[in-house]
């Protein structure tokens, strides 16, 4: 049934310095999606360009996983298009569908099967041309070549969500839709589906969603915020990489915690959280690997400052709900 709360104003701003001379890659225009007499997204438009990267944020129920099935493909609109690479995406085949890769919240692993062989079933599934190579790919740019003979069910988490990535690249996409890629995952497997994702852009456009707002702010050019099926802002996510939010089981000492190479100051908040600046010029995986080698339990560890945490608040205000 949908939510009688009043809904807060939205405040739409344009996508940053788009560059006019490069044709977009997708365009959803005036998406609407509506079911059982519930409106779970209404007049959505999102324009995506060659090698963006655009982060999806919102509360729960938003609509975050409504707008990436209908811009992935999986599901048709009420109303509104997408168009990808200028064609409608819904009227076209499967071989031109082949230029989208799609990582649902869910990854639709067979557990009983091995990571090469399942790799080259979702190969042949889109008629990937060269498949082995193709797989062979895939396999090295998620790091899994170490794994390609196990079973899915025999992989941690973190090794899992890789497999659910590659399956979206192994043919080579020019855009990834990828559903909460890093929900559940311990630090040191968050850091490395970022550098995975980080590395992934070069060559693929990216559209992201995360309840993790830091998480955006770390990995993504521009932000979308859903409330209640509409955007409420559009623009840059102005990230601030000096500074880490982390949390620990056990309470660190300041001292030991500031002394550590990389990190110029270590600032208690409340409870667990601490707020971390690191050194000019220092890499926040080489601080993270010493920070997780201590005995204090690293449980998050979050790149970024509070910029997107202010624009989200201020966008969703009135709501009542985390992202």
């Amino acid at each position: 049934m949908p939510d009688s709360t009043p809904t807060p104003e939205c405040r739409t701003a344009g996508p940053a310095d788009e560059d006019t001379a490069t044709a977009p890659l997708l365009q959803a225009e005036q998406l609407s999606c509506r079911y059982a007499g519930h409106t779970a997204l209404e007049d959505f438009s999102l324009t995506v360009y060659p090698g963006e990267v655009v982060g999806l944020l919102g509360p729960n129920g938003a609509g975050k996983s409504t707008a990436l099935k209908l811009l992935a493909g999986v599901m048709p609109p009420s109303d509104g298009r997408v168009r990808l690479a200028g064609r409608d995406l819904l009227d076209r085949g499967l071989r031109y569908r082949r230029q989208l890769g799609y990582l649902p919240e869910r990854p639709p692993l067979y557990p009983e099967m091995r990571v090469r062989a399942y790799l080259r079933f979702c190969a042949r599934l889109r008629h990937t041309p060269q498949a082995a190579a193709a797989v062979d790919t895939a396999l090295a740019e998620c790091g899994l070549e170490s794994v390609a003979g196990r079973r899915l069910d025999q992989l941690s988490q973190g090794y899992r969500q890789r497999v659910g990535i590659a399956q979206a690249i192994v043919h080579r996409p020019a855009l990834i839709v990828l559903d909460e890629p890093t929900v559940g995952l311990d630090p040191l497997q968050l850091q490395g589906i970022r550098t995975l994702i980080r590395r992934l852009r070069g060559e693929h456009a990216i559209i992201l969603s995360s309840h993790i707002l830091p998480e955006i702010q770390a990995l993504a050019d521009r932000v979308v915020i859903l409330n209640r099926g509409r955007i409420c802002h559009q623009g840059p996510t102005h990230t601030d990489a000096d500074w880490i939010s982390a949390r620990f089981r056990d309470r660190p000492d300041a001292s030991a915690l500031g002394g550590l190479p990389g990190i110029a100051q270590a600032k208690p908040l409340t409870g667990d959280h601490w707020q971390i600046r690191l050194s000019p010029g220092t890499a926040p995986e080489t601080v993270l690997a010493e920070v997780a080698a201590q005995d204090w339990g690293l449980l998050a560890w979050q790149p970024g400052g509070d910029a997107l945490e202010q624009i989200f608040l201020k966008a969703t205000e009135g709501t009542g709900d985390t992202p």
